[in-house]
């Protein structure tokens, strides 16, 4: 995979303060897996929380002039059979203008330097099973398909004292 961004674009760290400029494809990539978007007050404290020194998650922005046109988030967790980090790509959207165009690859390969500064045993990542082009992209940087399956189960948050906690923070 090639560690150098195509000219003109910058991957980077996001930074306090950014989430009006991700949220528009956080709420798009939502939409276009058929799923409601968060409102944008609690992406807000999401985004916000990803710069608490204890949040195991951050989020990455690709940039050309100036313009957000891709992003994604990596989320650090731990293999206990490694014994070792697991970098997890997540939301990876780029807008359409600048797809085809090298930025989910540059956004791939930021991942993949920072797994390895981290010292990870791998990076993973979750695409919808209709999403072929998506799937075609991640086999052709050596992502591979697994046996396992992912399983969810909704956690209700009715609880009032539980909503008012998540919108404070």
């Amino acid at each position: 995979m090639p560690l150098v961004a195509p000219p003109g674009l910058a991957v980077r760290w996001a930074r306090p303060g950014e989430a009006d400029r991700v949220y528009p494809l956080v709420a798009a990539l939502a939409g276009g897996e058929g799923a409601t978007a968060p409102h944008p007050v609690a992406f807000t404290g999401v985004f916000e929380r990803s710069f608490d020194g204890g949040a195991t998650y951050r989020f990455v922005v690709a940039e050309r002039s100036r313009a957000v046109v891709g992003a994604m988030t990596l989320h650090a967790r731990t293999s206990t059979w490694a014994a070792r980090p697991v970098v997890e790509v997540q939301d990876v959207f780029v807008v359409p203008d600048a797809r085809r165009r090298g930025v989910a690859r540059a956004l791939l390969a930021f991942a993949e330097r920072h797994a390895r500064s981290a010292g990870a045993a791998r990076i993973e990542l979750q695409v919808l099973r209709s999403n072929e082009a998506a799937k075609k992209l991640y086999a052709e940087l050596g992502y591979r398909g697994t046996e396992y399956e992912l399983w969810r189960r909704p956690v209700s948050l009715e609880d009032d004292a539980v909503l008012d906690d998540l919108f404070r923070r």
